[in-house]
């Protein structure tokens, strides 16, 4: 079993600490503050200096590594209510939206990037952006055939920037 640590909160000012087990206490009189259940069911606290914080990403910035600098926390056991170090992880916005995707209960989310059901006309849908516009790939019976139209597309238009590449070099 692991021994709860805490350290001083910096992005609370110093005035409080948090710990390991994901708990956050006033610094002064050591008494542990209550979270509240606060948008999409996420822990957070309510301060009067520092308005309302998400309890798991106070946990993550003191006590998980982000080497790579990303800017979302996601909960592996997708459990919004376990903000143990442990179960905390730094991802980038594409990850963590992935990550809502296959803990969904929704049937018109995919785990495939690009992919989303269209519940009106109850088909798979497949959509890329290029050049930052949306191009339409089709409608398909089944999820992973909207996958594949997606990976195609992705395939030729990164064949042709190597192409242009090629191209540009000689």
């Amino acid at each position: 079993m692991d021994k709860e640590v805490w350290r001083i909160s910096k992005i609370l000012g110093g005035e409080y600490e948090v710990s390991n087990f994901g708990k956050v206490r006033n610094i002064i009189n050591k008494r542990i503050l209550k979270s509240h259940a606060g948008r999409g069911g996420y822990r957070h606290l309510s301060f009067r200096k520092y308005s309302c914080q998400q309890l798991s990403r106070l946990i993550a910035y003191e006590f998980v590594d982000n080497p790579y600098n990303f800017t979302e926390v996601n909960h592996k056991d997708r459990n919004k209510n376990n903000n143990y170090f442990n179960n905390l992880e730094w991802v980038s916005p594409r990850e963590n939206s992935t990550h809502r995707s296959l803990t969904s209960d929704k049937i018109y989310t995919s785990k495939y990037i690009g992919v989303s059901f269209d519940k009106f006309r109850n088909k798979w849908k497949s959509t890329i952006y290029i050049n930052g516009k949306q191009k339409y790939l089709g409608r398909f019976d089944n999820e992973y055939d909207a996958y594949l139209a997606y990976q195609k597309k992705l395939d030729e238009v990164n064949d042709n920037k190597k192409y242009r590449q090629y191209e540009e070099a000689c």
